[in-house]
């Protein structure tokens, strides 16, 4: 199965479906800010997940909320998976029309219940034929299943030690993950490098330049994307030439930069 990533519109708003096999590798610990729900078509896709490491056989659908970073790929076997990236905003308004409410998070960052993995394959399905109606209809019934099955409760809000995190995260935000430094997020927290590394640690799951690195590679996608180069994107978002952009974003997003390209003169 050649890798491949489709932007799409569903249920009002942009989202992204991303196919792709993989042999040994793993992915690097990584955070997104939407919520990744993937179905596993072959193989097993071993993960850690909230400090648990867990074990998703074919015919599990994975689920990855916002800001919980995870891995992947850890069974050191051949696996393949569909997924959709899905925006916070779209799965609030799923969530409300299941009475949930907003800012929910899923319990466990694995669903095996067989009526889930069917809806959610008929969902791939229907989202390749393309978008629409149909899609909108099939994509609510799916999603809904799939968060009451789930065990979606509200959201926590973040303790208040967590507010050195919080500045050094919105600093790594506002530089787009660009030139950033230990010395200059402490600066900008009020306080020490090690504390700033900790919190972070804490809240994300991965360190500062982990984050920065994130957002470099969602920035460099962005751009090819939109029309980019391949080469200026990744010198705008800070990589030193095209192979070193290609390197990362395989590790991080599955895909490579040229496939992004592929991807879009055919969408």
């Amino acid at each position: 199965m050649p890798n491949a990533l489709a932007p799409l519109t569903l249920l009002g708003h942009r989202c992204e479906v991303v196919r792709a096999a993989f042999g040994a590798e793993r992915f690097d610990r990584h955070v997104h800010d939407v919520f990744s729900i993937g179905l596993v078509r072959s193989g097993a896709n071993v993960f850690s997940y909230r400090q648990t490491t867990v074990e998703a056989p074919a015919g599990t659908v994975c689920v990855a909320d916002p800001g919980e970073a995870h891995d992947g790929g850890l069974s050191g076997q051949a696996w393949s998976y569909a997924n959709l990236f899905a925006p916070v905003e779209m799965i609030d308004t799923v969530l409300v029309e299941t009475g949930v409410g907003r800012r929910a998070a899923t319990d466990t960052g694995c669903v095996a219940a067989p009526g889930v993995t069917g809806s959610m394959s008929c969902l791939f399905v229907v989202l390749a034929e393309g978008e629409g109606a149909s899609a909108d209809e099939v994509a609510l019934q799916t999603l809904v299943h799939l968060f009451a099955v789930a065990g979606v409760r509200p959201a926590r809000p973040p303790p208040p030690e967590d507010r050195i995190a919080a500045r050094a995260i919105e600093a790594i935000r506002d530089a787009r993950g660009l030139d950033i430094t230990l010395t200059g997020l402490a600066r900008d927290a009020g306080t020490d490098r090690y504390r700033v590394l900790r919190s972070v640690h804490r809240v994300l799951g991965v360190t500062p330049m982990a984050y920065a690195l994130h957002l470099r590679v969602a920035e460099a996608k962005r751009m090819i994307l939109a029309g980019e180069p391949i080469a200026q994107a990744a010198t705008a978002a800070g990589f030193s030439d095209q192979a070193h952009l290609t390197r990362r974003m395989k590790r991080v997003l599955g895909v490579t930069p040229g496939r992004l390209v592929r991807d879009r003169c055919v969408s």
